[in-house]
């Protein structure tokens, strides 16, 4: 509301953000089921915080997601 006085249009656009951002996954997820997509995404961060200094966790995040990345070339044939 504090914006909207000034900003209107960006007003309106943080208001419907996270309905388009939700409508667009479910999309995704949609041709994903359909076999016209894959979602490149993790599947699980293994506990692993966004903000986290743990070396040793960040590295097997890093392994899973190299190891899961091998399916965009499955996808890709």
């Amino acid at each position: 509301r504090a914006l909207e006085h000034k900003f209107p249009n960006m007003a309106h656009a943080l208001r419907r953000r996270a309905s388009l951002y939700n409508r667009s996954v479910a999309l995704a997820k949609k041709y994903e089921a359909e076999g016209k997509a894959l979602i490149v995404a993790p599947d699980d961060v293994l506990g692993v915080h966004v903000l986290s200094k743990d070396l040793h966790a960040i590295g097997d995040l890093y392994h899973k997601g190299y190891h899961d990345a091998q399916k965009i070339e499955e996808f890709l044939r």
